[in-house]
């Protein structure tokens, strides 16, 4: 295809000691001590009736203090309609939908160039139209500057991120569904050298992708990570027919060089089924991430790799619900099991999706890697796994030792065994499964420490995120929500081996946090961005770390 060029709708915007013009910033020439612009928003009266004008189409409020530090909201309008974060997946614990979770609507990027000089940009899909902008507010976030970027004819944006220099990479995946063959798909460029393009292989051989999603939505998930010249890329879709003639879902990771755009190495299938993913850039500058696999494996799967390997291993599994009849969907007839507290007969097959559990993220922190979760806490008793939705979700979390790879694996893929973990708990469990085919998959769980404790299905920890405020630890947030129902917003703090810095305190309704959106930090503030449909605006929501209460 021809290259894809930008076509920029800007607007330069003074505002409160910072000058935004083309996704750059530059300083006035105001004294070196005046108070940044958000500073300065953080002094006004919570309770002023309207917000506070910053600049054509950028308008804030303060909030107030907060358990990760003064909260102030920025709001910026854009001519198209955004996701509404608020509205637009509803789907509960106890909800089918809730089981796949949702893709990605806004993606944060950066550019530390010279000329960027910490600029901060979002880029986002309009789900009506389908064209995709790239939102810069400057390194104040109360700049507006919207790009649009060239979008390849009907496609959804599966993932987004930057290098440092303000170069954007996105990835676009034809629409359709899996019964139209193998998808088209593209991954792009655009920054100060101009635009570029690559169309990448669809077909079986390489990517495997008959269907993504749309950009109206999609249950699938990507995630896109740059680091010293790489891509790193993990992405879930559904796949070409296999042997059984059916069209199975999985994630697939792979590297792509950011020069060429052109594939490096494929790393085969992370997981199948692969329902959340998250991806992140270690220490050392391998990519890290983690996604949440029903079978093969069963687990929260942790993954390192770069162009040349990946490592992967399950750091929690959980319970697996089994037949209620003897015959499992292929007709063969198996013996019986256990029985439910009801008394309900259980038989020697499974063919569970639900996983019962939501990822946060996981981080390389100085103490470790430390993956952050959601889960029912029943201690893998598969009498208990009736419904989608069992017991209360709890915040959860493991620290992995970060050469993960020389530890033995033991009984299986879902076997965790304390040699992988550095973090210590008398939550140990063991356990296990009978396969669609009635063979017995041994599951262990060792040092999971649980940070919240609801005792009542209807108190869960939802929608759960993980930004990593360096020194001041780890900031988490998630909803809490009834089986059904958003109820409230929450945050902690905690240190990086895991430890509670910052105990768990409500934020309020009107914080709505996306199913898979990630908060990002700047300048160790924590952001995170939603939608707002109806205003037609994206909503910045910024955590200044002076002024945090302990």
């Amino acid at each position: 295809m021809k290259s894809l060029v930008c076509s920029v709708t800007a607007t330069a915007v003074v505002l409160l000691g910072s000058v935004t013009a083309g996704g750059c910033s530059a300083e006035t020439t105001a004294p070196a001590a005046e108070p940044s612009a958000l500073q300065k928003l953080a002094t006004q009266p919570t309770d002023a009736p309207e917000p506070i004008e910053l600049g054509i189409d950028v308008h804030g409020k303060n909030i107030g203090p907060t358990v990760l530090g003064q909260r102030v909201q920025v709001i910026v309008g854009v001519s198209d309609t955004p996701y509404d974060t608020a509205t637009g997946f509803k789907a509960g614990p106890a909800a089918h939908l809730n089981r796949y979770g949702q893709s990605r609507r806004f993606f944060p990027v950066f550019d530390n160039s010279d000329t960027g000089k910490g600029n901060i940009g979002v880029v986002w899909q309009a789900p009506t139209s389908g064209r995709i902008y790239a939102t810069w507010v400057g390194d104040s976030l109360v700049g507006n500057d919207t790009v649009e970027l060239q979008r390849p004819p009907k496609t959804a944006l599966a993932a987004a991120t930057s290098d440092d220099k303000g170069t954007i990479y996105y990835l676009c995946i034809e629409e359709g569904d899996h019964k139209s063959g193998t998808k088209k798909v593209w991954m792009l460029a655009a920054g100060p050298d101009g635009a570029r393009d690559n169309e990448l292989d669809g077909s079986k051989a390489t990517l495997n992708i008959t269907q993504f999603g749309s950009a109206k939505g999609s249950s699938n998930q990507a995630a896109l990570v740059y680091s010293g010249g790489d891509l790193g890329l993990i992405v879930a879709r559904k796949m070409h027919k296999a042997k059984d003639g059916l069209n199975h879902q999985g994630a697939i990771a792979a590297v792509i060089d950011a020069k060429t755009l052109q594939i490096r190495k494929k790393l085969g299938q992370t997981s199948s089924h692969s329902f959340e993913v998250f991806l992140d850039k270690a220490h050392d500058g391998r990519f890290i991430g983690i996604d949440l696999a029903d079978n093969y494996p069963r687990g929260v799967h942790l993954h390192r790799f770069d162009a040349a390997k990946r490592h992967s291993r399950v750091v929690y599994t959980f319970k697996t619900k089994h037949g209620t009849k003897a015959n499992n969907p292929a007709g063969k007839k198996y013996d019986a099991y256990v029985k439910t507290a009801s008394g309900k007969q259980l038989y020697k097959w499974s063919n569970d999706n639900s996983t019962y559990t939501e990822l946060g993220g996981v981080v390389h922190t100085g103490k470790g890697l430390l993956v952050v979760f959601a889960s029912e806490a029943d201690k893998l008793d598969n009498a208990k796994a009736l419904a989608l939705h069992n017991a209360p979700r709890n915040l959860a979390t493991v620290l992995v030792r970060p050469d993960f790879e020389t530890v033995a694996k033991g009984k299986g893929a879902s076997w965790v065994s304390d040699e992988l973990m550095l973090s210590k708990s008398d939550y140990t469990m063991e356990g296990g499964y009978y396969s669609f085919g009635g063979k017995w998959l041994s599951q262990r769980n060792s040092g999971v420490a649980w940070h919240t404790d609801y005792t009542n299905k209807n108190d869960n920890c939802s929608r759960v995120k993980i930004a990593n405020l360096l020194a001041d630890g780890v900031a988490v947030l998630w909803e809490r929500w009834t089986a059904k129902s958003y109820v409230e917003t929450h945050a902690m703090i905690l240190g990086g081996d895991g430890s509670v810095m910052a105990k768990p305190q409500s934020l309020g309704k009107k914080l709505r946090l996306g199913r898979r959106e990630d908060p990002f930090v700047s300048k160790q503030r924590a952001v995170v961005v939603s939608g707002d449909a109806k205003a037609k605006a994206l909503v910045f929501d910024v955590f200044l770390p002076k002024g945090r209460l302990q």
